[in-house]
């Protein structure tokens, strides 16, 4: 996700302190710990207690975090992060978060990957040996010349063709993209959702079944408008999803939207977002939104691709506003 304050300098102290339960991890913790200019702890999992304790530099060394009342800071409402056996985990009042790719084998399989929404909105059509943007409806028509054959979660669908994950956070959707054969760049502003990230990818690379996916992901760190402009050539793809805004309704988002809407705000710089988008000169811009939800910056797309809760908003850029980095002309505002 990318920053969306103005001011946005608390970003780097949204946990109170990294517990770390495996002492394999202590050098690992350490760093992030760092990082996020945060307390490290570790804890002995045999006994539950904390055997050593580490200050980051810029922290007070006199302040104590080892009684027993401040083991439990997500149990009372406080943010850690946490190291353990099953990865990194961000535990937030008595409810966790972490990324876990595994949970998406299922929808990687080829015949599930191709019914889902984002990928037909992401899909590209193989003809006379080069690829097209698809039509509007994201079907590729079985009799269509070049049309790529099936593949292990995909993996035969795109393999020369680049994506840009503007707004990747747990980096779910960019799975599917790399699913598909894209190679793809996260983008992630919040240190703590990059760290899960990360840990994410990390893991992910130590499956079989996802390890080949998972080598096409890569991360960086930082405000997508900046990494956008600074990109060496322009991307095939580019996929924005920003925080969507609050819910009008009192029914409450999942567990972990709630989570990661604590870390990152509704995107308030939704013109610096799509404009970054724009003068990438990608073929094709994605944009995540509610199935009744505005458009992005009042930009009207192409056309889009509506599921039963999101729509995929798609802009198509011309070749040779493209080549210019330019502005995508055709795209009619509100």
């Amino acid at each position: 996700m990318m920053k969306v304050n103005g001011d946005n300098r608390d970003n780097r102290k949204t946990c109170d302190k990294i517990i770390c339960e495996e002492e394999r991890y202590i050098k690992e913790a350490k760093t992030l710990a760092e990082h996020l200019c945060v307390p490290l702890e570790w804890r002995s999992p045999e006994h539950n207690q904390t055997t050593e304790n580490f200050r980051t530099p810029g922290h007070d060394r006199s302040e104590e975090c080892g009684t027993p009342e401040r083991h439990r800071p997500a149990e009372n409402g406080g943010t850690v992060l946490r190291f353990g056996r099953q990865g990194l985990c961000l535990e937030v009042g008595g409810q966790s978060l972490r990324g876990d790719f595994t949970k998406l084998l299922p929808r990687l399989r080829p015949s599930a990957l191709r019914r889902e929404t984002l990928v037909r909105a992401a899909r590209f059509r193989r003809t006379c040996g080069r690829y097209e943007t698809c039509n509007e409806t994201g079907d590729l028509d079985a009799s269509a010349p070049g049309k790529p054959a099936e593949g292990d979660c995909g993996r035969s669908l795109f393999p020369q063709l680049t994506a840009v994950d503007a707004t990747a956070g747990l980096g779910e959707d960019s799975l599917l993209l790399a699913a598909m054969g894209f190679h793809v760049q996260l983008c992630e502003y919040n240190p703590v959702i990059a760290a899960l990230l990360r840990d994410a990818l990390r893991r992910a690379a130590e499956i079989p079944e996802i390890e080949e996916i998972a080598g096409r992901m890569r991360l960086i760190e930082g405000d997508s408008r900046t990494l956008l402009r600074e990109l060496t050539e322009p991307p095939d793809l580019i996929l924005l999803d920003p925080m969507f805004p609050e819910r009008r309704k009192n029914a409450l988002s999942k567990k972990k939207l709630q989570l990661l809407q604590r870390l990152e705000q509704p995107c308030e710089d939704e013109s610096g977002l799509l404009r970054a988008a724009l003068d990438a000169g990608p073929r094709k811009i994605v944009i995540k939104r509610p199935v009744r939800g505005d458009f992005l910056a009042g930009c009207r797309p192409g056309y889009s691709i509506t599921g039963k809760l999101i729509r995929y908003d798609c802009l198509v850029l011309p070749e040779h506003e493209r080549m210019n980095r330019g502005e995508c002309n055709h795209v009619e505002h509100e």
